[in-house]
């Protein structure tokens, strides 16, 4: 037998719940003939379905404003002074682009860290890469080298450059991590 749900005069939902007839319901002689559980048990999954489907449409969460610039940071320092130890983002994307740098042989630490998301690293030609970048679950790609999978893919480098170094230690949780040189 069909439910329908009406709101503001409209039909947002129509579900049809089945009835099981006492004469091929299974039956003992220690059953009581009268159902136990109240209402869950009586109507079934169907009927809390009902209920559950129009109290979670219009609930507050789905009233949020999803903002992308919540959960993406982008830096770009101009002066070694501005460029922080570390960055740590816990959902979305973390870019940091080092090219506006003025590199002449600076060797900088550099930690980035995302729960789930992506880091995206810009290092302009010239400059050099030691440390490494690792995933829990993901992709790493760097320089035409890329591993990716499950259990932790890593890239480890050793390349210190004429125009300066970058010391990475970069790590997502879930998500991935791609290093690149940006020419200017």
């Amino acid at each position: 037998m069909p439910s329908s749900w009406w709101i503001a005069g409209r039909r947002v939902a129509t579900i049809a719940i089945p009835r099981q007839s006492r004469a091929t319901a299974p039956c003992s002689a220690a059953r009581s003939p009268r159902p136990s559980g109240g209402v869950a048990a009586a109507a079934g999954p169907g009927l809390i379905g009902a209920l559950l489907v129009p109290t979670l449409l219009f609930s507050p969460v789905f009233e949020y404003e999803w903002n992308t610039d919540e959960f993406d940071r982008t830096v770009s320092p101009d002066t070694f002074t501005e460029l922080e130890d570390s960055y740590a983002l816990e959902v979305g994307n973390l870019v940091i682009d080092l090219t506006d740098l003025p590199w002449d042989g600076e060797t900088v630490d550099l930690v980035a860290r995302v729960d789930a998301g992506n880091i995206e690293i810009w290092i302009p030609p010239g400059v050099g890469l030691e440390g490494e970048a690792s995933v829990d679950v993901g992709h790493v790609g760097a320089f035409g080298r890329e591993s990716s999978g499950l259990g932790g893919p890593t890239l480890e480098f050793d390349t210190p450059g004429p125009a300066g170094t970058v010391v990475l230690d970069a790590t997502v949780d879930l998500g991935n991590i791609d290093i690149q040189i940006v020419g200017r």
